[in-house]
């Protein structure tokens, strides 16, 4: 229990879930190679805690990141090497594009991902391996807010649908349709992970479900 740094690598991402890949993006707006390691980084600070006779996670405040309090987490395969703490739920992701998204906008769009969804798997014994001096434990009496030393999946995913994504612009006026039929392509997302860096497309076919 406590407060973490999570840090992981921006590993893959996808606009398939809109007719317009300029509505869609993940921070930071570089994925992870060997040349990119450091600008692919992302760091979310949540804070685990006992809840009734389980846990709970929380976020930090992060204008990079979603924020979201008390949601339950559930452990698997608890007391081998492979226990892990997972959770997930449903969000209006608000998305600003870095590009515009119809000729002639004006000002700054926001495109909002209305049935999104913020999954993440924390290992609790298996070593990451991102950035390399995540690699090992944190020391006692570090700070708030200690680096988490084990394997992090983190995922931001949205299905394509009617009304997805709505895109305003700064008079909130809607810049147009963007959305696909229900079930006509995969999903729009940004997979994170501190460890198997360069393997993205692996990533995105296990975590697009």
């Amino acid at each position: 229990m406590g407060t973490w740094t999570f840090t992981t690598a921006l590993r893959d991402t996808s606009t398939a879930c809109t007719s317009n890949g300029a509505t869609f993006g993940c921070y930071p707006s570089q994925t992870w190679s060997p040349a990119t390691a450091d600008a692919a980084a992302a760091a979310f600070h949540w804070t685990i805690a006992a809840s009734g006779a389980g846990y709970s996670i929380s976020s930090s405040a992060n204008p990079f990141a979603p924020v979201f309090a008390n949601v339950p987490l559930t452990v698997a395969d608890a007391g081998t090497d492979a226990e892990r703490l997972a959770f997930s739920y449903g969000l209006a992701l608000p998305v600003v594009p870095s590009v515009n998204v119809v000729a002639g906008q004006r000002g700054a769009a926001t495109c909002t991902f209305g049935t999104a969804v913020l999954s993440a798997t924390l290992w609790t014994r298996r070593r990451g391996a991102y950035p390399a001096g995540n690699a090992t434990a944190p020391a006692a009496g570090r700070s708030t807010f200690p680096p988490w030393p084990f394997r992090v999946d983190v995922a931001e995913t949205q299905l394509p649908g009617r009304g997805v994504p709505e895109c305003l612009d700064a008079r909130g006026v809607s810049l147009g349709d963007f959305s696909l039929p229900a079930g006509s392509a995969g999903p729009c997302g940004c997979w994170y992970a501190n460890y198997g860096l360069g393997n993205g497309s692996a990533a995105r076919r296990r975590w697009s479900g």
